[in-house]
Parts: C-alpha cells; structure tokens; sequence
C-alpha cells in the first residue's frame, strides 16, 4: 500500500442518471491514503448513487474513476471488493443465523473441497477481529451480537480481505455515543495505517 497523501482515488465528472432524475451530475473528488472523506448531503443528493457506483453495484453514464493509480470499470460488487473497496453498508450484510467466523470468510467457506478446518477458521477469525481489536467469540451467531459489534465484524472482514479502501454508510445512525467514539477511534487507527475512508 502506498504511504498516506499519496493519492488512492480520483473521481472525474461522474454522472448518472435514472430515468428524467439525474442523481449524480459531474461528481469530482480526490482521495488519498489514510484519509477520511464525509460525504455529506440531504437525502436525494446521490451519496448512495455514489457509494452504488464506486462499489460495482451500479455502472455510471459517464466520467472516469481511477483507483490506486488505475482507470477503473467495475461490473459487480465482487470485482470492486477484489480490487480493495469495501462498503459497510447501513443495513449491515451478514447472516444472523451463522457465527462469526463464517460470517468473516463466508466468501471463501467453499474454497476448501467441501471441508472445513474449524480450529484455523477459529484462529484466523481471532487474528481479523484482533485488527478492529474486538474480543467476541467466534463461534457466537451474530444475531445475539450487539449492532456496534456487527459493526465491527464488517471492518475487520473488509479488512482481512484486504480492503484499501472503505466506505461507512451512517455507520453510527444505530449507535450509542460510546459505541460511536469507539468506532472513531477505530477511524483514527485505520487512518494511521494508510486506510482511506469514505464517511457518508
């Protein structure tokens, strides 16, 4: 990973239009690493057309987007995710019914010809909660885990997937004040390691 003030992201003239509605027109940024950047606006503005486009979800009509000093076109969330974005999405995307650490490599479960190792899944769980520093049982469902914590296994799974990129979506609407001065503290430390953040 480059080091921080080195540029990450560059969104050029990024538009994109549903229909009559134009929710994003001519959108312009920079980034750079181990920077926060809010995104702010009232409901309408486009932030999650934004967040929608620079994540794969959906494709923009026009401008360019350039990312880790590359052109970039991403067809689906996957490919965006692969190349080192990663969005914590407001509605938190885990499976309530599973642990935590098959919520933390649910994407690589089948990976290993049918069987599973639960001992290293246990060990590697530990190792990616220890970089958002949670201490939570991996083997525990999430749906008995406390929203902030959730929280936290999305960053440590983005993280462990080695994400460079991350965008927090109202990551504190559901938070008390000190599960919300954790999560900036989490911010800060994430910052110091080169993490760029977009904050909507």
């Amino acid at each position: 990973m480059a080091h921080n003030g080195e540029q990450i992201l560059r969104v050029e003239g990024v538009s994109k239009r549903y229909g009559g509605v134009r929710a994003l027109d001519g959108v312009q940024f920079d980034l750079n690493y181990g920077e926060v950047h809010a995104l702010v606006g009232e409901n309408g503005a486009g932030k999650s057309t934004l967040i929608k486009v620079l994540g794969g979800i959906v494709p923009r009509d026009a401008g360019t987007i350039t990312f880790e000093g590359r052109e970039v076109v991403y067809h689906t969330p996957a490919a965006a995710q692969a190349a080192g974005i990663a969005i914590i999405h407001q509605e938190l995307s885990m499976m309530p019914s599973l642990s935590v650490m098959e919520n933390l490599f649910m994407s690589t479960l089948g990976s290993a010809g049918g069987i599973l190792n639960w001992r290293d899944l246990n060990r590697r769980a530990r190792e990616a909660m220890a970089l958002v520093d949670l201490d939570a049982d991996p083997a525990a469902l999430v749906r008995d885990l406390p929203i902030s914590q959730r929280q936290m296994i999305e960053i440590a799974r983005a993280l462990s997937a080695n994400a460079h990129l991350i965008i927090m979506d109202e990551p504190n609407s559901s938070l008390s004040e000190t599960e919300s001065e954790r999560l900036f503290t989490l911010i800060n430390t994430l910052k110091a390691r080169g993490i760029a953040i977009i904050y909507v």
